[in-house]
């Protein structure tokens, strides 16, 4: 049985395999060591039955990029904005995400991966962040 959390440990990996990343934890945690640093996650999901015995799994698999606002933004935007190409182009070349995943979700129910910049805060640090989401399909026999 394939589980969501393989895949967001696999989508973790390949975050932490971009060059200039410095931490990717296997576990979101509430502070980063040091920076940039990326958290992923399952974020949203919906389960359907198609055919009788089969379970789908529509999920969303979160990846967030921190860096900190202060004391340089513009040194962060450009730090975040170099992961952009990389990180898209890491995750699309793998679509069944090592396996892990039937596969990333594209046509009708949207583009497979997204991204916007947010502003947040990560242990009291101000923080601007690349967000992405990921929609991924599991499929698992019930």
């Amino acid at each position: 049985m394939t589980d969501i959390r393989d895949a967001v440990v696999y989508v973790q990996a390949l975050a932490l395999a971009l060059s200039g990343m410095h931490e990717a934890p296997s576990e979101p945690r509430a502070m980063a060591a040091s920076w940039p640093c990326a958290m992923s996650y399952a974020g949203t999901g919906t389960f359907d039955i198609k055919p009788a015995g089969c379970s789908i799994g529509l999920h969303h698999i979160m990846t967030d990029m921190f860096m900190p606002r202060q004391p340089d933004l513009a040194l962060s935007l450009k730090t975040l904005s170099a992961f952009v190409d990389d990180f898209a182009a890491a995750v699309l070349a793998k679509p069944t995400l090592g396996g892990k995943v039937a596969t990333i979700v594209t046509g009708e129910d949207g583009p497979p991966l997204r991204y916007s910049l947010v502003n947040g805060t990560l242990a009291g640090v101000e923080t601007v962040a690349l967000h992405w989401d990921l929609t991924v399909k599991i499929t698992n026999t019930l």
